[in-house]
């Protein structure tokens, strides 16, 4: 019902490339199944609004593990901001602002942000 030219405009273009795959199977493989919205029951129709996400847990190495102590790294952020910046307060608050680390109450302790 669309007019010929909105309907050749190619900003509403959608275009999926299937290319078959050879090789041994991986982790990373997954296989897709395409259904019409009317052939799949009312249930399963229900689940559509439904966003699923699997987290796997990974450790992270930390790179320079026990090479930067806090009272070093307060040394170089007094230094480049030109203010008083102690690791007893000031390091303790800015990790914590910034959720570098888990609450010490938190159940997986090793979930640190690695940036």
């Amino acid at each position: 019902m669309l007019a010929d030219d909105l309907r050749s405009d190619y900003r509403y273009d959608f275009r999926v490339l299937l290319i078959p795959q050879t090789g041994p199977r991986t982790e990373a493989d997954v296989a897709m199944r395409f259904v019409r919205l009317e052939d799949l029951p009312e249930e399963q129709r229900g689940q559509l609004e439904e966003v699923r996400t699997i987290v796997r847990d990974r450790q992270v190495p930390v790179s320079n593990i026990d090479r930067h102590r806090p009272g070093a790294v307060c040394g170089k952020v007094s230094e480049t901001l030109g203010v008083r910046f102690v690791a007893s307060s000031d390091h303790v608050r800015a990790w914590k602002h910034y959720r570098v680390r888990p609450e010490s109450g938190a159940a997986n302790r090793t979930r640190t942000d690695a940036r």
